[in-house]
């Protein structure tokens, strides 16, 4: 069930010590909680759903999901989403409501925001899920 992606981007990016040194708690869905605006920061968002159906009904399903890295040290950003980008890559999960079959880059970009003088680093992860 790819709308639940966002419990299976939260596990795992919760289960890494690295994330964790570097990041904290700063790990938000959506958006960044309003009044809290150190960094480095990562926000994770569902960008996109396709179902696949079949005659017997959804097959499975395909989750884009954009991860945005907010961080004041180029190099720093780059080496930490290099890091969560192999956290989900390749990978399969098992849940409750769904499973996770695959997770592959599907993009990446740069930038700088010269209000925020953050570097801002995104991917874009597809997922291949599979309702229980």
């Amino acid at each position: 069930m790819s709308i639940l992606i966002g419990r299976h981007i939260k596990a795992v990016l919760g289960a890494d010590s690295t994330v964790r040194r570097e990041l904290g708690e700063r790990v938000y869905p959506v958006g960044a909680v309003r009044g809290v605006p150190k960094f480095p920061m990562l926000v994770y968002t569902n960008t996109g759903l396709s179902p696949e159906y079949t005659k017997d009904g959804n097959a499975s399903e395909t989750a884009t999901v954009q991860l945005i890295l907010l961080h004041p040290v180029y190099d720093l950003a780059i080496t930490l989403m290099q890091h969560i980008r192999y956290l989900f890559e390749g990978k399969a999960a098992k849940y409750n409501e769904f499973e996770v079959d695959d997770c592959e880059l599907s993009g990446y970009s740069e930038d700088y925001d010269p209000d925020l003088d953050k570097y801002v680093i995104s991917i874009t992860l597809t997922f291949n899920t599979i309702d229980k």
